[in-house]
C-alpha cells in the first residue's frame, strides 16, 4: 500500500507546476488556418485512407487504413488562396456567366414552349365532344311513331296511357315522331286525331316529377307539303328552276325516281322533290326561309317546358349545288348544310323562361360513314345519329366487323340506333341472338342509344310496311305474351338501359 501511494503522489507531482498550480494551456497554432476554418495550405497528417483490396478479397469488400490516433485528417482540396485565384480568373468568370445565362435561356424557352403547347394543342374534349351538356346522361332514348299508337282516336292521349311501359325501360328521353302537319308547320298532324293541347298534356305527363322523362320532337326541315300556303304565296322559299334547264338533270329522289317536276302541267318552271312528289324541297339559300324555320322550331320548343330539343330528319338534303345538275352527289351532304342547321337552331333571340336551357338536336343523316357523319355534323348544339350497326353490318357479321365499326369513332361521344324508320328493324335483319349482341355492345360503348319502339318486345318489320320518310307502320304490342319469348327481350334491354 505505501508503495502504491507514493507512486500516485509522484504521478500527480509530474503534472503540477513548480509553484503547485495547474499548468496553463498553450494557445492553438492557427497560423495555417483561415478565418473560415479551411487550412491555407495542405498539411501532412495521416488520416483515414481507402486502399485497394487484395486479390483475395470478395466482391464488395473495401479496405480502410486508419492513421495514428489523434492525428488530424489530411485536407486534399483547394485552399482558400487557390480558390480565390480561380474565382477571379477571367476564363472562369466568363464560363460562370455563360452557364448562368444559358440556364435562364433554357428555362425561359421551356416555359414558352409549355405555353405554346397549352394554347395551340387540341383542346381536351369534354364528354360530349363539343356537343351541349344536355346530351351527357340524356339517354337512352326511346323513339315512338304515333302511327304505332292505335288504341285511342287521339294518339297523344293513347300514348299517355303507356308512359309506365316506357318508364320501366329506364329511358331518359322520348322522341315523338309524326306529330307535325307538313302542310302547316305550326299545327299537329291531323292523322294523330289530337290537338296542340293534347300534345302539350302528353309532354307534361312525361315531365311529371314521378316520371321525369325528357321529350324531343321530330321535325323534317328539308321539305313541306305542296299544300302548304308557302308553295303558292312564297315560291322563292322552294328550290325552283326552269323546266328546260333541269330536263337533263340526273338528280334522283330517295326512291330513285326523277327529282324534278313541273309546278303544274306544262309549267316552264319545275320544283325539286328529293322524296315524294307531294313534298317540295325548301330553299335554304333564302334567309327569309331560314328565319321562318327558326321561328317554327321556337314555336314547338315553347309548346311545353318538357321539350328539350329536336330530332331533325333529312338534314343531308338541305343544300344543293345547282351548278351540277348532272352530278347526283351534289344534292347531298353539302358544306352549307351544317351552317343552315346552326341558323335554324339559333335560340339567341328566343324567349326562354323559367331558366330553360337552349335546345339541342339529334340529326338523322344519310350516305355517310360514322367518321364523316361526326366530322360534318357535330356542333355545340347538334350531333348526328349513327346507323353503322344497322346499315353497314352484314347479316352474318363477325367480331372483327363489329370492332372496325365501333373503333372508327371510339374516342367520341356518339348517338347510335339499331332500328329506325329508314334502316328497318334489327330484329328482322339479324337473328334474335345477333340482335341481342348488337344491343349489348351498343349500350356498352361510349355514348347513348336510341331504342326504336317495338325493339324491346322483338317487334318484327311488317311485310306490308314501306320504308319511306314516315317509316314503317307496325302496330306496337304494349302487352307482350310471356310465352312468345318477347319478355326475354324486354328483360335484356331493360337491364342494359337502367
Amino acid at each position: 500500500m505505501p508503495v502504491t501511494q507514493n507512486a500516485h503522489n509522484t504521478e500527480n507531482s509530474n503534472i503540477l507546476e513548480g509553484d503547485g498550480t495547474a499548468p496553463k494551456a498553450l494557445p492553438e497554432d492557427t497560423s495555417e488556418i483561415g478565418e473560415d476554418g479551411i487550412p491555407l495550405s495542405p498539411r501532412d497528417h495521416s488520416g483515414v485512407h481507402f486502399v485497394s483490396p487484395s486479390r483475395d478479397s470478395k466482391n464488395g469488400d473495401a479496405k480502410v487504413e486508419l492513421g495514428a490516433v489523434g492525428s488530424v485528417p489530411q485536407f486534399v482540396g483547394l485552399g482558400k488562396e487557390e480558390l480565390m485565384r480561380y474565382a477571379n480568373d477571367p476564363f472562369w468568370v466568363r464560363l460562370r456567366w455563360f452557364l448562368f445565362i444559358l440556364f435562364w435561356i433554357i428555362w425561359i424557352g421551356m416555359l414558352v414552349v409549355a405555353i405554346v403547347i397549352i394554347v395551340y394543342a387540341p383542346k381536351c374534349t369534354s364528354s360530349s365532344d363539343k356537343v351541349s351538356n344536355y346530351l351527357v346522361n340524356s339517354g337512352p332514348y326511346y323513339q315512338i311513331s304515333l302511327n304505332a299508337v292505335t288504341d285511342e282516336a287521339d294518339r297523344f292521349s293513347g300514348l299517355q296511357k303507356h308512359i309506365d311501359h316506357i318508364k320501366n325501360l329506364g329511358v331518359k328521353t322520348v322522341i315523338i315522331s309524326q306529330f307535325q302537319d307538313l302542310a302547316d308547320f305550326r299545327s299537329v298532324n291531323p292523322a294523330t286525331g289530337g290537338t296542340s293541347k293534347t300534345l302539350s298534356d302528353l309532354i307534361n305527363a312525361f315531365k311529371n316529377k314521378d316520371i321525369d322523362i325528357r321529350v324531343l320532337l321530330q321535325l323534317s326541315p328539308n321539305h313541306s307539303s305542296k299544300q302548304h300556303r308557302w308553295f303558292t304565296s312564297k315560291p322563292n322559299y322552294y328550290v325552283i328552276e326552269g323546266t328546260e334547264k333541269v330536263s337533263k338533270s340526273t338528280w334522283k329522289t330517295f326512291f330513285h325516281s326523277k327529282a324534278w317536276s313541273p309546278i303544274f302541267e306544262n309549267s316552264t318552271e319545275s320544283y325539286l322533290h328529293q322524296f315524294q312528289e307531294s313534298l317540295a324541297d325548301l330553299n335554304y339559300r333564302n334567309e327569309d326561309l331560314v328565319k321562318e324555320m327558326n321561328e317554327v322550331l321556337q314555336h314547338w320548343y315553347n309548346v311545353s317546358e318538357g321539350v328539350h330539343g329536336f330530332l331533325l330528319s333529312d338534314v343531308s338534303y338541305l343544300i344543293e349545288d345547282l351548278d351540277k345538275l348532272e352530278d347526283e352527289k351534289s344534292t347531298i351532304n353539302q358544306d352549307g348544310n351544317r351552317k343552315a342547321l346552326e341558323k335554324i337552331l339559333d335560340s339567341s333571340n328566343w324567349k326562354l323562361e323559367n331558366g330553360r336551357k337552349e335546345p339541342f338536336a339529334l340529326l338523322d343523316v344519310d350516305h355517310l360513314d360514322a367518321k364523316d357523319s361526326m366530322r360534318l355534323y357535330t356542333g355545340e348544339k347538334m350531333i348526328p345519329i349513327l346507323t353503322d350497326f344497322a346499315t353497314r353490318l352484314s347479316e352474318n357479321f363477325t367480331a372483327e366487323d363489329l370492332k372496325a365499326h365501333a373503333g372508327s369513332v371510339n374516342n367520341h361521344f356518339v348517338i347510335r340506333r339499331l332500328s329506325g324508320p329508314r334502316t328497318g328493324r334489327a330484329t328482322t335483319k339479324y337473328s334474335k341472338e345477333r340482335e341481342h349482341i348488337l344491343a349489348m355492345i351498343a349500350y356498352l360503348l361510349r355514348g347513348e342509344v336510341i331504342l326504336y319502339y317495338g325493339d324491346e318486345v322483338g317487334l318484327q318489320q311488317s311485310t306490308t310496311s314501306q320504308l319511306d320518310i314516315d317509316g314503317g307502320f307496325e302496330t306496337m304490342n304494349w302487352n307482350p305474351d310471356a310465352d312468345s319469348g318477347e319478355l326475354y327481350a324486354i328483360s335484356l334491354l331493360s337491364s342494359l338501359l337502367v
